[in-house]
């Protein structure tokens, strides 16, 4: 904070005395519990106010910690994303740990000898943890060298809501994390390897040169963590599928207007120079004048709210008629030729004109979901009045509905069609226009003919407003695409999130596959050899080795199945428009992690198309 100033609250102030955080700091040897008790007591009056209930409807009083309480909008995104970069840490983890059992099968005969040759047993196990944290550490080098240029296309996507308190950058508590991950990981997954090679029986590997020793005793740790790295990966591919297929519905949610070419300026008037309906509707006048005179603009209106965003949530009630409702709205001010403007089809009646002055009858427009919902449809709805902002309004127009940012229906998604209601900007009071000036910043939007861009227009549109009051800044300026993605940040963060983790799962996955096969095939050279020379076939042969691989893949998708449809169910306050057991996502997921797997094990088992049955022989 800059500047603090003096809290006196007020019936008249902001949010009517209503709208302020309280901060608590408790007594020694007070619990939350007992904290939240003493809170409970106190605000039994709220609950004992005139339709506090009705309003109301899950009111709790709770006392929580303050970083819990300021990150609330934030946690289960962030928990949501470390499940995945633990899951993708846990495969890599599960890989090497798969490639260090393969390297210790590959390099059992040294191991035995120098065992035979009075090597202990802890220094065998020394000597491989040493080699496993080595390559644990220069993982980790590279891969906050990596992350150090990841940060700024992770903000790009979205990550930037994540900066609560500070920026997100590597800092050293980063690092000293990242290091001790680092040297957990590789202590932990390198030590299976190093035991199992240390418990080596001497005898066998040196009588039988090697061979034999990749029994079903030895291999079935390696096949385990197969099965689980493919589990996992499906668990990803599945997430990253159903949040693509949210985000692609989203984009796709008809707008209701015509998003092309359009600009919205927004500048706020929580001033004392506009505390007056006067003062602020001669603004908006004068400025859109000069606005509509700069080339390349077409129209051009002003409106508390856009498309796309939270709009005002205000009461109403229907007067008259058999359908009296009272209840909270969506709705917002505009002023002539907003519809126009963003090219909201008029479905009955007319629009906003400019008769609807201060002194003109009061009317009110509304969308086609409110017509439907409070007015008996949209054929009935004209003629009717409601309450809202001053004196009863007749309804004398129905609008096409457009996506909005709820406020009233927290689990409608980022984007969904609301019930809403305009009321001239002329036709608003004083004491209105006080209270919402104070959360909102209206709008000025401008359709232009696709000739100037937005980083032009902005310095036109602040010489316009400029020539009207020179001492009222332009707080932003932004596309309508913009605007939209600032509501759909968190479903695109994570959907590019997931997706990059799901693919390098895929990649991580398909090298321990082709890491089983390889080394499958170096150990049983001799048996391959073997079968050839008395008549096996090459694709006999090559179907022998890639079996343990596709087997295990499928074994892994069946229980990454299970895995994503609990994964499914945290996921599901993110996803919209999909279901959580979504058939196709899961079924084209399985097919896609399938045939990487296949490809992975047949890469490396077309080697043995090069295999000389006879020189194999001689040489074993």
């Amino acid at each position: 904070m800059d500047v603090w100033t003096p809290l006196r609250p007020s019936p008249t102030g902001e949010g009517s005395g209503s709208n302020y955080g309280v901060v608590t700091r408790l007594r020694p040897g007070v619990s939350w519990a007992e904290a939240t008790g003493q809170l409970q007591a106190l605000s039994r009056a709220l609950r004992e106010m005139p339709n506090f209930h009705y309003w109301y409807k899950n009111f709790e009083e709770r006392i929580i910690p303050y970083q819990k309480g300021m990150t609330l909008d934030v946690r289960n995104e962030l928990w949501i994303a470390w499940a995945a970069v633990l899951m993708v840490l846990a495969i890599g983890c599960v890989n090497i740990a798969g490639l260090l059992l393969a390297r210790a099968a590959a390099r059992s005969r040294e191991i035995a000898t120098r065992m035979a040759l009075g090597g202990a047993r802890w220094r065998i196990v020394r000597q491989l943890l040493t080699e496993s944290l080595l390559l644990s550490l220069g993982g980790c080098a590279v891969g906050m060298a990596v992350g150090s240029f990841s940060i700024e296309g992770l903000k790009s996507l979205g990550a930037q809501e994540f900066e609560i308190w500070h920026p997100i950058q590597l800092d050293a508590r980063v690092l000293l994390a990242m290091l001790g991950i680092s040297v957990i990981t590789s202590l932990g997954f390198g030590l299976l390897p190093a035991l199992r090679t240390s418990r080596l029986d001497i005898r066998s590997v040196l009588v039988e040169g090697g061979r034999g020793i990749a029994g079903a005793r030895t291999e079935w740790p390696r096949h385990a963590l197969i099965v689980g790295e493919v589990a996992l990966s499906l668990v990803l591919l599945v997430s990253a599928g159903l949040l693509v297929r949210t985000l692609a519905y989203l984009h796709g949610l008809s707008p209701g207007f015509d998003t092309r070419h359009v600009v919205a300026a927004e500048a706020s008037l929580q001033d004392a120079r506009y505390t007056t309906s006067a003062s602020v509707n001669r603004l908006f006048e004068s400025s859109l004048r000069r606005i509509r005179r700069i080339p390349g603009v077409e129209s051009a209106a002003v409106a508390l709210t856009l498309p796309y965003e939270r709009p005002l949530n205000y009461g109403f009630r229907v007067v008259d008629g058999n359908m009296a409702a009272r209840d909270g709205i969506e709705m917002s001010y505009a002023s002539p030729g907003y519809f126009a403007a963003l090219r909201i089809p008029v479905v009955r009646g007319r629009a906003i004109e400019e008769n609807d002055s201060p002194d003109g009858a009061p009317v009110a427009v509304v969308s086609e979901s409110f017509a439907r919902k409070y007015l008996g449809g949209v054929d009935r709805a004209l003629g009717h009045h409601i309450d809202v902002v001053g004196p009863p309004r007749a309804v004398v127009g129905v609008v096409g509905d457009v996506q909005q940012h709820s406020g009233l229906d927290p689990g409608a998604g980022p984007l969904s069609v609301e019930p809403m209601i305009y009321v001239p900007a002329a036709q608003t009071n004083d004491k209105f226009l006080t209270l919402v000036h104070t959360w909102f910043a209206p709008k000025w939007v401008v359709r232009t003919n696709g000739k100037v861009g937005p980083a032009p227009l902005q310095s036109l549109l602040q010489s316009a407003i400029a020539g009207v009051d020179p001492q009222l800044p332009l707080a932003r300026v932004q596309t309508i695409e913009e605007l939209q993605g600032r509501y759909t940040a968190s479903q695109r963060y994570l959907a590019a999130l997931f997706t990059l983790f799901a693919a390098l799962a895929l990649v991580l996955a398909a090298l321990g596959l082709y890491g089983l096969i390889s080394s499958s095939i170096a150990q049983r050279t001799h048996e391959l050899g073997v079968r050839m020379a008395l008549g096996a076939t090459a694709p006999q042969a090559i179907a022998t080795v890639m079996r343990p691989g596709v087997t295990l893949a499928a074994v892994g998708i069946l229980l990454g199945w299970a895995l994503s449809l609990a994964a499914g169910r945290v996921l599901q306050h993110q996803l919209f428009g999909v279901r959580a057991s979504d058939p196709a996502t899961l079924l084209v997921t399985a097919a896609l992690l399938l045939a990487v797997t296949v490809g992975a094990s047949l890469a490396p088992a077309l080697r043995i198309l090069r295999l000389d049955p006879a020189r194999t022989l001689r040489s074993e």
